[in-house]
């Protein structure tokens, strides 16, 4: 049997607020008059004040957390990263072939 490490699986949700003194400028009338390209404008700005941890406002909590016991080669390639739904599975399937103790 392969040797197995423990990890824990988590699943969160963060929100941002941008407020609209933290989101101020200075643009042309035409761009001010094109309500798509100001939308899109505004939300890649705030994108960069978040980016740069500038927001005024942010929550962050978890609501799901899994034991999982997967191999060394699995939990180095996915430990401290943000995870696919895919690869989030394949751990799940991982560890719930390790407790079964199939290969």
């Amino acid at each position: 049997m392969a040797v197995t490490v423990k990890r824990v699986l988590v699943q969160g949700e963060a929100t941002f607020t941008i407020s609209c003194n933290e989101l101020m400028a200075l643009v042309t009338p035409e761009q001010a008059a094109d309500e798509v390209y100001m939308a899109e404008w505004l939300r890649e700005q705030s994108y960069k004040i978040v980016a740069a941890g500038h927001s005024s406002h942010s929550e962050c909590e978890y609501s799901n957390d899994l034991a999982v016991e997967i191999s060394q080669e699995t939990a180095d390639k996915f430990t401290g990263k943000i995870i696919s739904k895919e690869a989030w599975e394949a751990v799940k399937g991982e560890s719930e072939s390790n407790a079964a103790g199939t290969p």
